[in-house]
């Protein structure tokens, strides 16, 4: 079971299958800390693959779907006292499923994404403040995006309250602000802590195309600065950045969530790949690639190497060639610089 991984990533073009795993057995561990699920999954039976990973601390499941069987049965014996980030983007997941799975396994979250429509219940403010005093008080950050459908042809009740509630000072001492914008057919609700300066950009300028910064990290007492941006996955098919300079990257973490974020990536440009070695770094971006058959967009890659020989250039060679990343491709070196292009 994935003996050596610690971070993993889980995706299926096919919406019709779906994740199935029984519940681990004893000494049936694996070291993963942070997993992405792209793929349709349910609470419950995400329950049974969190059995497998007690050192969690970061979970992503943008395809979550409605639970099969009784999801209590499944969670009596799990917690994961690790894991302080969570992002569920929810289809058919009532407030009271998501209640009882989070609260028996998450004891210790300090982060938490939701992403529903259709149920109003999620939009309860008072719920949201019992839930979040009883069960999560250290909770440090709060993300909810709800779409609520104006012409739904009644299928399910639209949000008409005023949003008093949610100008509590049980809001107003987290600096959690709440939000609404109409967008054609739909009203987008959102909750989200006051933004730092880069989501602040991204959502002030919806057409930028390129994007510049030195790095995802904001500084050395703070885990990955990129888990700020997650919150924007749900606005990735309107995203309108083609091109990336980055100054420094550290992790393959950080690389999977950007080009998550950003899809039609035309040009990417990196100075310093830091504690990432060369083969995690194109492998990565090559299974995103992939992932979008022919609808890719990248075609050239620059980035910066420590050794300015051809060694260098020969190693990136064989490592396309022997792991079959790319079928035609180019590569030079000028200087510190590699510059490689692909059909």
């Amino acid at each position: 079971m994935l003996p050596k991984w610690k971070y993993y990533r889980i995706f299926s073009s096919n919406n019709h299958h779906s994740i199935t795993l029984p519940m681990a057995m004893n000494n049936q561990f694996t070291p993963i800390e942070y997993l992405v699920i792209d793929h349709f999954c349910s609470l419950n039976k995400l329950a049974s693959l969190t059995s497998y990973t007690p050192q969690f601390r970061c979970l992503i499941l943008h395809k979550g779907k409605s639970n099969d069987s009784n999801i209590m049965v499944l969670l009596s014996s799990i917690t994961l006292a690790n894991l302080k980030w969570i992002y569920l983007n929810l289809s058919q997941t009532t407030f009271n499923e998501l209640e009882i799975f989070i609260t028996k396994i998450f004891p210790n979250l300090k982060s938490l994404s939701i992403i529903k429509s259709e149920d109003i219940t999620f939009l309860d403010a008072h719920r949201w403040e019992q839930l979040i005093l009883n069960y999560f008080p250290q909770l440090e950050k709060f993300y909810l995006i709800y779409d609520d459908y104006v012409d739904n042809e009644q299928k399910y009740p639209i949000y008409t309250r005023r949003p008093n509630q949610l100008s509590s000072s049980f809001w107003i001492e987290r600096q959690w602000l709440f939000e609404a914008e109409v967008r054609y057919t739909h009203i987008e609700y959102t909750i989200h802590p006051c933004s730092p300066v880069l989501i602040q950009a991204v959502n002030l300028l919806p057409d930028i195309t390129t994007l510049k910064i030195h790095s995802l990290l904001t500084d050395e007492t703070e885990e990955l600065n990129v888990k700020r941006l997650l919150i924007l996955c749900s606005m990735k098919e309107t995203s309108k950045i083609i091109k990336i300079y980055l100054e420094e990257i550290d992790n393959v973490q950080e690389l999977d969530f950007l080009f998550t974020l950003c899809p039609d990536i035309v040009y990417f440009k990196v100075r310093y790949i830091n504690t990432m070695d060369i083969q995690s770094f194109l492998r990565t971006i090559f299974k995103k690639i992939n992932h979008n058959n022919n609808n890719h967009h990248l075609h050239s890659l620059r980035f910066h190497v420590l050794t300015p020989d051809d060694q260098i250039v020969e190693n990136i060679e064989e490592i396309i060639k022997c792991k079959k990343l790319l079928p035609h491709f180019t590569i030079k070196r000028i200087l510190n610089t590699v510059y490689l292009q692909w059909k």
